[in-house]
């Protein structure tokens, strides 16, 4: 067997966000005998991070952004390792070091790769996303985006890049009974128990006051409500805090970082996600491939509905909890139908890994 063809990925968080779980997704699919892949990350605390060194992945932190000096001597140290291409996962343009590192090895080839539509942090990071959107195209030999939504953001509406869905393990997330009553038996929720869910950071952009506002109007209609809230974030405890005071606090389960996603998916009656932007948040294809009703912002891009149980809702809606009891719960047949939908759709990690390794043929040859 020749040698392994090296891919260098930036970068992992300390949250698993749609980055993370597209990497892990597409380690898990691709050939490891004919890729290593590596990563980059500023945390002590990488998200999935154990699961990617289980793979044969190895993890170099680096310092963090702000020591500008550091993160960039570096990340150099760590592309210095004999990489053929650097795949540079990105929510903004605002910082781009990892390219001016990148071009100074002839060598290496880097591919941009856009995943959101709008970057946290304000804006000063949106002014220095608009002023290096040239310069991240100008340095990367492919630009690849999760949606067109994505893509247009990051490269400019006239620029032509390639869309890459993110896929997932739909077997892994494939709906059935017994999982359904043991989850909800774990975390002590009656079979009758409406329950809503959400999974996502604790940032200004997925708007948890928004979801836990919609979540007390529920709860006040329909008592027999649960509300499953899984993540970490820097507002977590200002969240929490907040919740206090609302009649439906007793019914907010603050559940944290979760390795059985999967699972709490499956348990939900309804996935809520009112973020302000999103590019194409694969959680949403998670909840969808498991089936539940998936109630998401008009903010968000309407590529990512791929079935029956996606519905709309503006921010400002003053109906929503109510169209959100009236619609109910699925049934176990739709939500079987559901994942079979996904994959007919190419959503599925395994499809994922065939784009991503004909992506990285093509660059190589």
């Amino acid at each position: 067997m020749g040698r392994k063809i090296k891919i260098l990925h930036f970068e992992l968080s300390d949250n698993v966000g749609g980055i993370e779980s597209f990497l892990l997704n597409l380690y898990t699919a691709i050939d490891r005998d004919r890729y290593q892949f590596d990563f980059v990350t500023t945390s002590d605390h990488p998200a999935l991070g154990k699961q990617l060194e289980a793979l044969g992945g190895h993890i170099y932190q680096v310092a963090p952004y702000k020591q500008a000096f550091s993160y960039s001597r570096d990340i150099r140290k760590v592309m210095a390792g004999g990489y053929d291409i650097v795949h540079i996962h990105k929510n903004s343009a605002a910082n781009v070091i990892p390219f001016k590192a990148a071009s100074e090895f002839p060598s290496i080839k880097v591919i941009a790769h856009s995943h959101n539509t709008l970057p946290n942090g304000g804006k000063i990071l949106s002014l220095l996303h608009r002023i290096n959107k040239q310069y991240l195209w100008k340095n990367s030999d492919v630009h690849l985006a999760c949606s067109t939504v994505a893509g247009e953001w990051m490269y400019g509406r006239e620029k032509k890049f390639e869309v890459i869905p993110n896929g997932i393990d739909t077997q892994k997330f494939a709906y059935s009974d017994s999982e359904y009553i043991e989850t909800r038996k774990s975390l002590g929720i009656a079979e009758s128990t409406f329950v809503v869910g959400h999974i996502g950071r604790f940032t200004e952009q997925k708007n948890h006051v928004g979801l836990i506002r919609i979540f007390d109007q529920i709860y006040n209609l329909h008592p027999d409500s649960v509300l499953l809230l899984v993540g970490d974030g820097q507002l977590k405890q200002e969240i929490e805090e907040s919740a206090n005071s609302l009649d439906c606090r007793k019914a907010i389960r603050f559940l944290g970082i979760r390795d059985d996603v999967n699972k709490l998916l499956k348990c939900m009656d309804v996935f809520l996600m009112p973020s302000i932007y999103e590019g194409l948040p694969v959680v949403c294809i998670e909840a969808q491939a498991a089936g539940a009703y998936v109630w998401l912002s008009d903010t968000i891009s309407r590529e990512v509905e791929l079935t029956h149980q996606v519905e709309w809702f503006n921010l400002e809606d003053k109906n929503i909890a109510k169209r959100i009891i009236n619609k109910g719960r699925p049934t176990s047949s739709h939500r079987l139908l559901c994942n079979q939908e996904i994959v007919r759709k190419g959503y599925d990690y395994k499809s994922l890994a065939e784009k991503i390794d004909e992506i990285y043929q093509r660059l190589l040859s």
